[in-house]
Parts: C-alpha cells; sequence; structure tokens
C-alpha cells in the first residue's frame, strides 16, 4: 500500500488522469490477481486509513473529508460489491469498474478488468487480468508505449496472454509474422 500526499498545487495535474479524485491524504492500495481483495482485507486497510489521518498534526488535516482511500483489484470483490453492498454502500460510478462508497472517508474500489481501455486507465490496467490484460497489452504495443510493455514485463504478465498477444500481432502485421512465429 502507498500513501500519497497531495498539496493544492499538486490538484490541477491529476484532472486528466485516473486518479483525478486524490484530495490532500490518499491511501492507495493495489491487490494482485492472485491475492484478491475480502473483507477482512478491506477492513484492515480501512483501519489503516484512519490511522493515517489520527496521525496528522493539525486536526483540520484530520477530517476525513482530506481522505481517499482506493484499493485497485485485478479480481471483482463480488462479496463486498454485492452481498454486502447495504452495509458497505459501494455502488458503481459513471465510470466503467469504479465503484464509490462515501460514509466518511471517501472510498473507491477499482477492478482493472472492468476499466475502459484508454490512456488515462493505463495505469490500472497494469493488474488487470485475462481478455483485458490483453487488450491493454496489444494497445500499448500497437502505440508503441514500449514503457508500458516494460512494466507488464516486469510485474509478470503471465504466459498464456503473451502468447495470444504474439498470435494476434503476427495476424495483424504481416511485417513481424515470421520473427513472432520464432520467438513463440
Amino acid at each position: 500500500d502507498v500513501v500519497i500526499q497531495c498539496e493544492a498545487q499538486h490538484f490541477h495535474r491529476l484532472q486528466e488522469t485516473c486518479f483525478w479524485f486524490f484530495r490532500r491524504i490518499n491511501d492507495l492500495e493495489l491487490k494482485s490477481p492472485e491475492d484478491a481483495l475480502d473483507l477482512a482485507d478491506y477492513m484492515r486497510i480501512i483501519s489503516r486509513a484512519y490511522g493515517l489521518l489520527a496521525k496528522q498534526r493539525d486536526e483540520v488535516k484530520q477530517l476525513p473529508t482530506n481522505a481517499t482511500l482506493t484499493i485497485v483489484c485485478s479480481v471483482r470483490p463480488k462479496k463486498l460489491l454485492e452481498a454486502l453492498q447495504a452495509e458497505l454502500q459501494f455502488s458503481p460510478t459513471s465510470e466503467s469498474g469504479i465503484y464509490l462508497s462515501v460514509q466518511r472517508i471517501e472510498e473507491r474500489i477499482i477492478v482493472s478488468t472492468e476499466v475502459e481501455v484508454i490512456e488515462k486507465n493505463y495505469p490500472l490496467l497494469i493488474l488487470a487480468k485475462g481478455e483485458k490484460l490483453l487488450e491493454f497489452f496489444l494497445e500499448v504495443v500497437r502505440k508503441g508505449l514500449i514503457e508500458y510493455v516494460d512494466i507488464l514485463f516486469q510485474v509478470g504478465i503471465d504466459p498464456q496472454t503473451l502468447t495470444e498477444g504474439v498470435i494476434r500481432m503476427a495476424e495483424t502485421h504481416s511485417e513481424f509474422a515470421e520473427g513472432l512465429e520464432r520467438a513463440l
């Protein structure tokens, strides 16, 4: 988990990003495909977020309205979003894959496999899996965004997605077909 503190002069730079909603103190939790979000994790994350607020020296900065909590998941936490919806009050937003609960601290659960493959969501899509990860991989390769391809390899893109991506690239880019077939 990462804590990101923003000053007023930083907010305008965030407006065109997937983190446009950040406030003064922002707790960002990243959950891998192997580490699904469950209720115990959620409660631990919430506790830590309130602990961060309590450590602020100025009482005004301790208020929940100065903070956000964002949990980025690869796997949709069905129990939290559906079975416990009445208790946790997460509701879908106008952006696909983003669920919001405003009880005290503004909380978001972002499901990376549900967000749109658009530039502002690229940082979230690194944690996607399956078809969404493949769609993201093909787009960044098509656009020549090597930095994202490098990150995907560092994070550990699964071999099945990589193989499918190479096959699709060979089909659409005949000039690379021979080299890509050798790579397989």
